[in-house]
């Protein structure tokens, strides 16, 4: 049975590409000769068309038109002038589905040079070549086919009966099937299940098996997944939350002399006033003066706590707004300039005053953290250095604004540059960093739309990125 079914179908499939190979290869005849025809036409008819229109003599173009138009297989010629516009055409009745076109410019040498006068159409037909192997491939089939059709049908019938039809089944069985679902299909059964058993039984037995270890895999995984993805957001809220607070908490020194130094000025210039009012004639302008003195140092203070309230704020789920290039160097610099002065580290900011009310799309609190967590990095590593600086540079590049941390640092190791970003990396002693104010970094920049750097040409320690001018 086997042996005959692919003894058919090998026949078949064998009489059916040499008839069609032998089919193109008669149509590609066929059409060469057709490229051949209107060739010679190009060559015979185009330039005399050319002549005939810069003499305007429309009658020997219509004369040439209807010699063309005797030619086989061509249905339709016309001539169009510079313009665009149909000067003379006849076509025959044909079929537009079967035909292909050919345009050849029209022109004219003259002593000024090659004078363009129009174009010609040439409309073919392919409906007599169709014609022609329509009937080729009916003798063929009629010849061939009919040999093989009554036993071709015959085992085409016993196969489907016993096989195909099961096959059908599994086939749409499988089409339909989610190895990702956690509903659990039901395979189906065969037409002659019991009267044997055979390799399709096999087959049946082997996917139900399959089925239910799959619906079980993944019900497992499914649990898994879910109980890790809500320990990893856990995690993730505690880490960065950690990272945060940390940086808060390696500032808290400095935060705490830009409001004692305040409040030393406060408390004493508030005693000056006590004294001046106790006095016959109490002098107002210097009164004055130390209240106004009270109200400017109050503003600092209140400046201090309101950078310490925003940047402690979690801003994950803030809008990127416009916001003003000196807005952002105020919050960072406010909360670490009284620290690293103390410290005897020097901090400046070198940026053009007309970028500084220049507005860029961002989470403002966001971007002051990371500014906030690169000073705190640059300022562990030089600060027991002589001579020690940072500079937060803003410069601008275009479409963009670039902020940069840099300090007196002599850059970072070649050998670990790749791992600085990676979460819990750190190259100081155990307890004293989370190993995540990088990565958290990275991540905050690239949810703004953009990448924090390392800047490998300077000869100094230097982190940068850029943010899109709103």
């Amino acid at each position: 049975m086997k042996i005959l079914l692919w003894i058919l179908l090998t026949s078949s499939m064998l009489t059916t590409v040499f008839t069609f190979f032998s089919l193109y290869l008669d149509y590609k005849n066929e059409t060469d000769l057709m490229d051949i025809t209107v060739e010679q036409i190009r060559k015979s008819t185009v330039s005399s068309l050319g002549r005939s229109l810069w003499d305007i003599n429309l009658e020997q173009v219509e004369a040439q038109i209807d010699g063309i138009m005797k030619i086989n297989d061509v249905v339709e010629v016309a001539v169009f002038d510079e313009n665009g516009d149909k000067l003379v055409s006849q076509e025959k009745t044909y079929k537009k589905s079967f035909t292909s076109k050919r345009e050849f410019e029209l022109t004219h040498l003259t002593v000024e040079g090659e004078k363009h006068l129009g174009k010609l159409l040439i409309v073919l037909t392919e409906e007599n070549i169709y014609d022609r192997l329509k009937t080729k491939i009916i003798y063929i089939f009629l010849t061939q086919a009919l040999k093989t059709l009554m036993i071709s049908f015959i085992i085409i019938l016993i196969i489907n009966r016993f096989i195909l039809k099961d096959l059908t089944k599994l086939s749409l069985f499988f089409k339909n099937y989610d190895e990702k679902s956690m509903e659990e299909y039901v395979i189906p059964k065969r037409d002659l299940e019991g009267s044997t058993y055979d390799e399709l039984d096999m087959l049946h037995s082997s996917i139900e098996k399959m089925n239910h270890v799959i619906i079980e895999f993944n019900t497992k995984m499914k649990e898994d997944i879910e109980k890790k993805d809500v320990e990893l957001q856990r995690q993730k809220a505690y880490a960065e939350n950690a990272s945060r607070l940390a940086s808060l908490g390696e500032m808290a020194g400095g935060i705490a002399h830009e409001i004692n130094n305040p409040l030393m000025i406060i408390s004493s210039s508030s005693d000056l006033i006590k004294r001046s009012l106790t006095l016959e004639q109490p002098d107002l302008l210097k009164i004055e003066n130390m209240n106004d003195k009270i109200k400017a140092t109050v503003r600092r203070v209140v400046d201090v706590v309101q950078g310490l309230k925003k940047i402690a704020r979690n801003a994950d789920d803030d809008e990127l707004m416009p916001v003003k290039v000196d807005h952002i160097l105020h919050d960072a610099t406010t909360l670490c300039f009284e620290k690293f002065r103390n410290d005897g580290v020097n901090l400046s900011v070198q940026v053009n005053n007309e970028l500084m009310s220049q507005q860029v799309l961002c989470r403002e609190i966001q971007v002051s953290q990371v500014l906030i967590n690169l000073l705190n990095n640059s300022f562990k590593e030089i600060v027991e250095r002589p001579d020690s600086w940072i500079k937060i540079q803003v410069e601008d590049r275009g479409q963009d604004i670039e902020f940069a941390v840099m300090d007196s640092g002599k850059g970072i190791p070649v050998e670990i540059r790749d791992k600085i970003f990676d979460p819990f990396f750190t190259t100081r002693n155990q307890g004293e960093g989370t190993g995540l104010g990088l990565s958290i970094s990275r991540t905050i920049i690239e949810q703004q739309g953009s990448q924090l750097h390392l800047d490998t040409d300077c000869e100094n320690t230097r982190f940068f990125f850029r943010l899109k001018k709103a």
